[in-house]
């Protein structure tokens, strides 16, 4: 009961969506270096872009399996 508690609070739901970003970041992020490593985006402007694109695409990736989750998909 208490687990339940704490994750039906705002808080608790800061921290499972928190980690849910953080699941999704890290993921992109490893396919970003798995590219990095067959040779492809060194370059600054190439590197630049493709982290934005990890930011926006684990926020709106996050966004999708809350609201899948939520059943308002």
């Amino acid at each position: 009961e208490i687990f339940l508690l704490i994750i039906n609070s705002f808080f608790g739901k800061f921290i499972l969506i928190g980690f849910t970003w953080s699941m999704c970041f890290h993921s992109l992020s490893g396919i970003r270096h798995l590219v990095w490593d067959l040779g492809y985006g060194y370059e600054i402007k190439t590197a630049n872009i493709s982290g934005i694109i990890v930011i926006i695409l684990s926020l709106i990736i996050t966004i999708i399996f809350w609201l899948f989750a939520r059943g308002l998909i």
